[in-house]
């Protein structure tokens, strides 16, 4: 298995690591885990640790099928925070800025950081924002 998702109750967040030749079934997978974990947790604080994948193997569609379709079909909290830890090596990086994108694209809420600590610390700077109250005319 290229991934493993668990809950780190010391910072209230949700952590995901892909490593190896990930494919998209393990992208899959690792989301459907994390979307469970969301629920059963009311955690919507995410870091996805990207820093240790070597490839990916999956298609563009696989990617773009997460926030455009999975997301939603397995009803992903919208005021969920994803914090990505990039990958070093360029295969990897570009289809990383595409999830980023693809996510922002749609409306949630994805930034990529280059250090652990810098996405923990936007992950818990996001918790402390208020709740935002819908805009009525």
């Amino acid at each position: 298995m290229a991934w493993e998702t668990k809950c780190n109750p010391s910072l209230g967040i949700i952590e995901t690591t892909l490593s190896g030749n990930v494919t998209g079934d393990d992208l899959e997978h690792a989301a459907k885990k994390r979307i469970l974990l969301q629920k059963e947790t009311n955690t919507n604080s995410i870091l996805v640790d990207l820093s240790g994948m070597d490839n990916v193997i999956a298609g563009t569609l696989d990617i773009f099928s997460l926030p455009s379709e999975l997301y939603d079909s397995e009803k992903a909290s919208r005021n969920t925070d994803i914090a990505l830890i990039t990958s070093n090596t360029k295969q990897t990086h570009g289809w990383i800025r595409f999830y980023e994108t693809a996510c922002l694209n749609r409306g949630w809420s994805v930034k990529t950081f280059d250090q652990r600590a810098t996405a923990i610390n936007w992950l818990l700077e996001s918790m402390r924002k208020p709740e935002q109250l819908p805009y009525v005319i």
